[in-house]
């Protein structure tokens, strides 16, 4: 039972962040924080004059606003890496979200805080949210990963009905001679060109200010870092005619060599016809990526 708990928590599960809605949930939050405050009057509250109240309720929302935008919405952003982001750590960065709010409103609530005070109102608000919290990420991964299982076949079942895609690829002759003119020169900034065919070409890691391309040289996979930019490379990759899909901000793929994509509640990754080579996509890129491998 308990590995089936911690394998459960180890599962993938999306970073979201950054969306409208995810704005709309936090202002929603807040305005209820103040609602609230405002009916219940905790702390004493009631003895305030109205005009004073608002102000109170006011500054509270606001605070807790602010305090959930920083946390949930800029630093994943700056922080966090999507591509092995697991339930345990949305869980935690969700709780850690409920504890800086529920601190922030504590202290202003109560401005005379002892510390053992202060913890015990930390544990109780960590103790009420974490059964909702669980409950909540379990329906949520169950209904992402249904979406991208059926996204991902349908898109799968397209793959199929076309031409298979390359692995050990047999060239007609009209094919090899297009391919021996077909060449490109890729261009790097320290003025060490690269000599690429499409077909050799498979999929190039972005490093800093450096390139790792993945290629095939006589059916062996080979590897270049170039020094030069990704944009740089996506651009002229792009006008020598490969059909290259820039699937995350660190990867780009040739469309010749996709054979399969698979979906989890986390978002998708590109499985190549060429070794055991599996490419993450990234979530701001998941729709544009599904349109361009069914095309």
């Amino acid at each position: 039972m308990n590995n089936k708990i911690l394998e459960w928590l180890k599962s993938p599960y999306p970073l979201l962040y950054g969306e409208r809605r995810d704005y709309f949930q936090i202002i929603a939050t807040s305005i209820f924080i103040g609602a609230l405050i405002v009916a219940i009057q905790p702390f004493g509250l009631a003895s305030l004059q109205s005009e004073s109240l608002v102000i109170f309720v006011v500054k509270v929302s606001t605070a807790a606003m602010l305090v959930s935008i920083l946390v949930t919405q800029i630093a994943p952003k700056f922080c966090f890496n999507e591509d092995h982001w697991q339930i345990w750590k949305q869980a935690a960065l969700v709780l850690f979200n409920f504890s800086a709010v529920a601190l922030v409103l504590q202290l202003l609530v109560l401005e005379e805080l002892g510390l053992a005070t202060l913890l015990q109102y930390l544990v109780i608000t960590i103790l009420v949210a974490l059964g909702p919290l669980l409950i909540r990420l379990l329906l949520t991964q169950n209904r992402l990963l249904k979406i991208n299982l059926e996204q991902a076949k349908l898109v799968n079942q397209g793959l199929e009905s076309k031409t298979a895609p390359i692995s050990k690829h047999e060239e007609t002759p009209l094919e090899a001679n297009e391919n021996k003119e077909k060449k490109l020169l890729v261009k790097t900034d320290d003025g060490e060109p690269l000599l690429l065919s499409c077909r050799q070409f498979i999929y190039a890691k972005a490093e800093k200010n450096y390139v790792e391309v993945f290629y095939l040289v006589a059916e062996d996979i080979t590897t270049a870092v170039l020094r030069m930019s990704f944009s740089s490379l996506i651009q002229q990759l792009s006008d020598g005619g490969l059909s290259v899909i820039h699937c995350h901000r660190s990867f780009l793929v040739n469309q010749l060599y996709i054979s399969k994509i698979a979906g989890n509640s986390r978002g998708y990754s590109l499985e190549l016809s060429q070794g055991d080579i599996v490419i993450p996509v990234a979530r701001a890129k998941a729709e544009q990526v599904l349109i361009k491998v069914r095309a």
